[in-house]
């Protein structure tokens, strides 16, 4: 039991101490401002990612607390779509397969 644990913290000890020296052979490989850059953009990309599902969220809340706005907005884009499809601006597949996602909602 003590072996391991003796180990154990010899591994740790081992692993710290030769990672400021990676970073830094890291830093001198790659240089600051690519890394600043990639950070950056990693940290841009995240931030996307996280408002694209706030407004999702909010978006779906939206509909479950106020169907009827939602069935006003689907009846209104069903006549647009009947419309289009009529006046040969959309094939009937595509119709059909909006129709079919609209009912889905």
């Amino acid at each position: 039991m003590k072996v391991r644990l003796i180990a154990g913290v010899i591994s740790t000890q081992g692993a710290t101490k030769a990672s400021p020296r990676c970073q830094k052979n890291r830093l001198q490989g790659l240089g600051l401002e690519e890394l600043i850059t990639s950070y950056r953009n990693k940290a841009l990309a995240v931030h996307q990612e996280v408002e694209d599902a706030l407004a999702a969220f909010l978006e779906n809340r939206q509909r479950i607390e106020h169907p009827e706005i939602n069935v006003a907005e689907t009846g209104k884009t069903l006549r647009l779509l009947t419309t289009s499809f009529k006046e040969g601006d959309i094939s009937f597949t595509r119709f059909f397969v909006l129709q079919g996602s609209l009912a889905a909602r």
